[in-house]
């Protein structure tokens, strides 16, 4: 939408983890990130553009699929943590915000994860649990971005569910360009 919109506009997209783009952001190399909150760094400001639920991502034949309940509370399947035990996880980096958020549900449900891959890979990572290699765990926006619905098995985890901010940042007080707004509008449209 945005190419079709400004041809001749080069974006340039930058992928690593939250606290480098906010790095990023404050040196001025960077206009705008997007990211799941919090923002550890107060010379930068947001806007929210939706709330997001992190899922469990299982293959269609993985054998915890049948310990799931249905909550009217949840949208997807509810997995309980006393089941986590017997999954084994393919864990995004420690530096991704999702990890951080995974590791705080595990350590408050005393849960030692059995980790058999650790990946910034996204896509990698749902291919591998599509095979059951292991469990992932990804937002309901990042899934629906990859392809793999009716793939693989989405369960709401967590008390009922675990929702994160999604937001756009930038430097505080920094001019958003009409192309940068737009830029927003087109990624608020799509998540």
């Amino acid at each position: 939408a945005f190419k079709q919109r400004y041809p001749n506009i080069l974006l340039d997209v930058v992928e690593t983890d939250s606290l480098e783009l906010e790095s990023l952001l404050l040196k001025g190399e960077l206009d705008l990130a997007f990211f799941n909150l919090p923002i550890r760094h107060d010379g930068i400001e947001y806007q929210l553009l939706n709330n997001d639920e992190i899922l469990l991502i299982l293959g269609n034949n993985h054998p915890s699929i049948g310990r799931a309940v249905q909550r009217s509370d949840c949208k997807y399947p509810w997995m309980d943590f006393k089941y986590f035990n017997e999954i084994d996880f393919i864990l995004p980096a420690p530096v991704q915000r999702t990890r951080q958020i995974i590791d705080r549900l595990f350590d408050s449900h005393k849960i030692e994860p059995k980790i058999v891959l650790t990946t910034q890979n996204l896509h990698a990572a749902i291919e591998l649990a599509a095979i059951n290699y292991g469990g992932y765990f990804a937002s309901e926006t990042h899934l629906k971005h990859t392809g793999m619905q009716g793939k693989v098995q989405c369960f709401s985890i967590g008390d009922p569910k675990t929702i994160v901010n999604f937001v756009v940042a930038y430097r505080r007080g920094a001019y958003i360009s009409k192309y940068g707004q737009d830029y927003i509008d087109i990624v608020r449209k799509s998540t």
